[in-house]
C-alpha cells in the first residue's frame, strides 16, 4: 500500500483525485504503470507487482485543469512470498 500527504490546495480549486505511478527500478525498459485514487483517500494498494522487487513510486494530484506536480520519487521493495 502506498500512502501520501495531500498537497496544499488553493481556495476555490477542487481536487478530483491522485494518480500513482510505479515501475521496477532496475528495469530500464519498464514503462510507468498507474493507479488512480479518489480525492477522499491518501493511499492506494498497487496490484500486479513482482515479488521482492525494488519499485520507484511517485504521486500527482489532479483536478479539472489537469495534473499537478509530481512528488519526489520514492523507492521500496515488495515482500517475498509468504509461503
Amino acid at each position: 500500500m502506498v500512502h501520501w500527504q495531500a498537497p496544499a490546495i488553493p481556495v476555490g480549486v477542487k481536487l478530483i483525485g491522485y494518480e500513482v505511478f510505479f515501475k521496477p527500478l532496475l528495469n530500464a525498459s519498464a514503462r510507468w504503470d498507474t493507479a488512480i485514487a479518489c480525492n477522499s483517500t491518501s493511499n492506494v494498494t498497487l496490484n500486479g507487482l513482482q515479488k521482492y522487487t525494488e519499485y520507484e513510486i511517485m504521486v500527482s494530484a489532479f483536478n479539472i485543469l489537469g495534473p499537478g506536480r509530481f512528488s519526489e520519487i520514492a523507492t521500496t521493495f515488495t515482500d517475498e512470498d509468504s509461503e
